[in-house]
């Protein structure tokens, strides 16, 4: 009787399925930054028009429409939501002449409220905000130039502090001048080996937090550029297709990650984008196959289902239809032999691939192994 003996899948992470877990950021990020470049993600309606995310309107106020944009100013790539927002506009604020509406990510954020420190005390008090963010052996930071007496610096929060309501604990009593009204920022907790020394590096920013401005230079994402007039706007020119995310138009390197188009690798750049890819794809998932690619024999018919399987180097190979082998054939041509035969299946270009029979499992890198048949052609077929 003919035998089969089934791989492996492959898998995400194996034995460095910490190390995945640990980097999926750092390797998502650059494989965005591979994918796309950083800007407003808005849909094209079918008469070529943009749809009405971020859109500014008004004439007594500056109304934005709410969307999302692709940020990556830190390094990092951030998919950033913002609400529908109104600005007013006042003679004194906004004096005649020509304003830029941008938007940006936030990167010096303010915690909600206003603290107050007391002297010889090791209670912070808080009012219009919480401590709800905040975590036992993080920090309070306040900035030099939010306080009038001095007080700037970092101030530790001990466990057990209350960090859901109004009040929290300091590890040292405050030895500085009473002073209340205070905005604050929040300084992350670190293991006792690794505190950063400067304060600054102790800050921790709203990952997804944003920024709306109406000011004579522009800066981030331009969204429109207004006049204003004894504070009405006058007119109003849209500036958003200067600024729209975009997305690699070959997309050679996603074909070798996901189901696409057939897209031929050309030019020095599209080359260099997929083989970035490759790593990163390398780095977190192994070889194998992926899913299907199921075999069966029926007398001396082989069938295999569709599947997914990458390869070694972290190339993604799709089968999008069933196969079948005739193995009487295949011994015919000395494709295969009586006995052990292995079955693999290679990358060739994206959404293109093909089969491989060896006696010996292949050792290559871009040879995935599928099944061991062990093929006896003098077996009758029922």
């Amino acid at each position: 009787m003919d035998k089969l003996t089934f791989t492996s899948l492959s898998k995400l992470g194996s034995p460095e399925l910490k190390k995945f877990r640990d980097g999926i950021e750092n390797e998502f990020t650059k494989l965005m930054l591979a994918m796309s470049s950083s800007g407003l993600v808005i849909r094209r309606e079918a008469n070529g028009v943009l749809a009405n995310s971020f859109l500014v309107t008004g004439l007594g106020a500056v109304e934005v429409a709410e969307g999302i944009f692709l940020d990556n100013s830190t390094g990092v790539i951030k998919c950033i939501k913002i609400s529908n927002t109104s600005i007013a506009l006042s003679v004194s604020t906004y004096p005649n002449g020509t304003y830029y509406v941008c938007v940006k990510a936030k990167t010096n954020n303010y915690e909600p409220g206003l603290i107050t420190l007391t002297n010889g005390s090791d209670t912070v008090t808080i009012v219009k905000g919480d401590f709800k963010s905040l975590r036992p052996y993080g920090y309070i930071i306040i900035d030099a130039a939010d306080s009038q007496f001095g007080n700037g610096g970092e101030y530790k929060i001990i466990a057990g502090s209350d960090i859901s309501g109004t009040s929290a604990k300091l590890e040292v009593p405050f030895n500085g001048t009473t002073e209340s009204n205070l905005k604050w920022k929040i300084g992350g907790e670190f293991p006792s080996n690794s505190v950063p020394s400067a304060t600054a590096d102790k800050l921790i920013y709203q990952y997804d937090s944003y920024e709306i401005l109406v000011q004579k230079s522009p800066t981030g994402y331009v969204l429109a550029e207004i006049q204003i007039t004894t504070a009405i706007i006058t007119s109003n020119l849209d500036r958003r297709m200067n600024f729209l995310a975009s997305f690699n138009s070959n997309r050679a390197n996603a074909d070798d990650i996901v189901s696409g188009a057939l897209n031929n690798i050309t030019t020095i750049e599209e080359k260099a984008q997929a083989n970035r890819v490759d790593r990163i794809v390398k780095t977190i998932i192994t070889k194998g196959v992926r899913s299907g690619l199921v075999c069966s024999i029926t007398g001396h018919t082989l069938s295999i289902t569709s599947g997914e399987a990458y390869d070694g180097i972290g190339k993604y190979i799709r089968v999008p239809v069933n196969i079948t082998f005739d193995l009487a054939l295949l011994l015919s041509q000395s494709i295969i032999v009586e006995g052990d035969n292995y079955l693999h299946i290679f990358y060739k270009s994206p959404n293109n691939y093909d089969w491989f029979w060896s006696t010996t499992p292949s050792s290559l890198a871009s040879n995935v192994l599928v099944a061991k048949i062990i093929y006896d052609s003098s077996e009758e077929e029922e």
